[in-house]
């Protein structure tokens, strides 16, 4: 006659695909997955409309939590307590005033001198303005269709300054449009914010990211606010390169 095996404190049961699925759509949800989970788990949205399903699933309930918190504003002394700690501005009273500030110490004829030197410096610039201006930077654009031609986005590159403008089409209500930069290099999409329900949206090219050939634009759809992991949570369901113009 054999005993049952008493079972163990310190094993965690084993968990069905689904309830793995279930946890991890869980952590995207929440910004807590770990990188390389993260990267995986995006990767996976394209392709697997269930997965996808599973982390706006629960999106929409996070969101419904949110919505019950009540915002409080947090005092003056503690935002300046915070300035003060990382060192961007001093503490009142901190600093010894000296009263016997020569005439030439003092602010007014400072600052007399210094809108003097502003206002010289301007004029040169003004007419040197011809002669220092650079090159234009070329021109990019990148025209985004539904598979059934029902939506149409045009994006535009000037510079470092970017215009995209919803042409055909409605964007779902409850939901966004998020617009991601992706680079030739394979490195993770870049978002660029969210596409307007009317008129332009106008933005600049975050710091670390330029326009090389290959770049492309593409559109996913998001909770409303967009996504809130910092990549696509939803499929791609429109991309194209950006062409000169």
């Amino acid at each position: 006659m054999s005993e049952d095996t008493p079972p163990d404190p310190g094993h965690e049961p084993d968990l069905t695909p689904e309830q793995q699925d279930d946890i991890l759509a869980a952590e995207i949800a929440l910004g807590l997955a770990a990188p390389d989970d993260a990267q995986q788990a995006v990767a996976r949205l394209a392709a697997d409309p269930a997965f996808a399903q599973r982390v706006r699933d629960w999106q929409e309930r996070l969101a419904v939590l949110a919505e019950e918190l009540t915002p409080v504003m947090p005092p003056v002394r503690a935002r300046q307590r915070i300035r003060e700690d990382l060192g961007h501005i001093s503490a009142p009273l901190s600093h010894m005033i000296d009263s016997r500030i020569r005439w030439w110490q003092r602010p007014l004829p400072l600052i007399s001198a210094a809108a003097g030197a502003v206002a010289a410096v301007a004029l040169v610039v003004m007419l040197a303005l011809p002669v220092l201006r650079g090159p234009e930077l070329p021109s990019y654009q990148a025209a985004l269709a539904s598979s059934d031609a029902t939506m149409r986005v045009d994006a535009r590159v000037d510079g470092r300054e970017v215009e995209v403008m919803l042409m055909d089409g409605t964007v779902p209500e409850g939901r966004d449009w998020q617009v991601w930069w992706i680079s030739p290099d394979g490195s993770a999409p870049v978002s660029l914010g969210l596409v307007a329900r009317k008129g332009p949206m106008r933005t600049s090219l975050p710091e670390g990211i330029d326009m090389v050939e290959g770049v492309r634009i593409a559109l996913s759809e998001e909770p409303a606010g967009g996504s809130p992991t910092g990549q696509a949570t939803g499929p791609m369901f429109a991309m194209a390169p950006l062409r000169r113009s």
